[in-house]
């Protein structure tokens, strides 16, 4: 009895994550609210990030699922015309190709990583011999980048 109380007051004690955009199986569900609450929580509202973490989430399931099919079925399964490659190579691969995609998409987000901020912060400032971009579209006070490049000298 106690064992349910205490998973009760862990669980409204977590913070609370907004529902994804789209509709998610439940094992999708459980990838989704761990990609989102890595993130800071500023982000939570914003419908591309929990759409994107959506697609990660879904990701993470097709390469279970597949993964699982080809531990089962092996590399090569038995056709009619002959023996072929299993069909869950190519979901697994395409799956983890877009994996690396959205990965990738979320990784533009600050991620809260010192050293990731600092090789920004170089790379705006131009200490580390390139020029700096100019700030386009800028919403909100820009970073104090040439104070984060000094945690690189």
């Amino acid at each position: 009895m106690t064992r349910s109380i205490a998973k009760h007051v862990a669980a409204l004690q977590r913070p609370t994550l907004p529902m994804p955009p789209m509709p998610l199986t439940e094992s999708e569900m459980v990838h989704y609210q761990e990609v989102l609450s890595g993130l800071p929580s500023q982000h939570h509202r914003s419908a591309v990030v929990r759409g994107l973490c959506a697609g990660v989430a879904q990701a993470l399931v097709e390469i279970e699922q597949a993964s699982t099919e080809i531990a089962a079925r092996g590399l090569v399964v038995a056709a009619a015309q002959g023996p072929k490659p299993n069909p869950a190579v190519q979901i697994r691969d395409a799956a983890t190709k877009r994996l690396a995609a959205l990965a990738s998409r979320l990784k533009a987000l600050p991620s809260g990583d010192a050293r990731e901020n600092q090789r920004q912060a170089a790379f705006e400032t131009g200490s580390r011999g390139v020029l700096p971009l100019p700030a386009a579209n800028a919403t909100g006070p820009a970073p104090d980048w040439a104070a984060m490049a000094k945690g690189l000298k």
